[in-house]
């Protein structure tokens, strides 16, 4: 009998670490977009602040301000799977608590051949033009804001990626992440992994089925011999 105990718990170690890998193998070949925005930098280069003197004011093309802010985001596409731009169906958005006043210095990209161009649409938003981001692709841009209000909200940045749920907005200088995983998210990576997992038994079932029966036929073979051998 232990020597069945023995086998039956090593038959279900070995299934157990088969059905992880296979889950981890198949999680990770299935296509996945995302893209995250990292908020590297906030940075006010210019303030009135709270102590205000009469007379004296902060002036850009001869219009007075309260401060000059620059902020610095990067775009990442952080899936195994490129973002076309037929992908995007809205043009990616961002918006500002405050006032753009030139348009937004691209300071730096990987791969080098990646051009991203942006348009301002208003005072406090600009577009990006349509491109294509393969894994790992990024690129960082410079925003010149005045007036802004010091923090970034869930809205920042907008727009409709085909297979993306939602983009990711990690505001590094607050070590926080402004869109945090809801709980429908959790529900579906729940029913994600059941659907995996009943993939493994599918796969595995005829396998287990013939270890089992192996067992089994050891088992009596075992308390035959036992038998044999008291009877003797």
């Amino acid at each position: 009998m232990n020597i069945v105990k023995k086998l039956i718990s090593q038959f279900v170690f070995i299934l157990i670490t088969l059905g992880g890998a296979l889950l981890i193998w198949e999680y990770w070949q299935k296509e996945n977009k995302s893209l995250t925005v990292n908020v590297d930098s906030n940075v006010a280069i210019a303030s009135l602040g709270s102590n205000k003197i009469d007379g004296l004011e902060l002036l850009y093309k001869a219009r007075p301000i309260d401060s000059l802010t620059i902020i610095e985001l990067t775009f990442l596409n952080n899936g195994n799977a490129p973002i076309r731009p037929d992908d995007i169906i809205d043009n990616i958005r961002i918006h500002f608590a405050g006032d753009i006043v030139i348009k937004p210095t691209i300071i730096k990209v990987s791969p080098k051949q990646l051009n991203p161009e942006f348009s301002i649409t208003n005072n406090n938003s600009v577009s990006l033009e349509k491109l294509l981001l393969n894994p790992d692709d990024y690129f960082t841009v410079k925003f010149y804001v005045t007036n802004f209000s010091g923090y970034f909200s869930e809205d920042l940045v907008e727009g409709r990626i085909s297979g993306v749920k939602r983009i990711n907005i990690v505001d590094k200088v607050n070590k926080k992440e402004l869109s945090a995983w809801s709980i429908a998210s959790l529900v579906s990576l729940g029913a994600a992994l059941i659907t995996l997992l009943s993939t493994v038994s599918e796969k595995f079932s005829k396998y287990i089925a013939l270890i089992i029966s192996l067992m089994i036929a050891s088992n009596k073979h075992l308390k035959k011999s036992s038998n044999d051998s008291n009877s003797s």
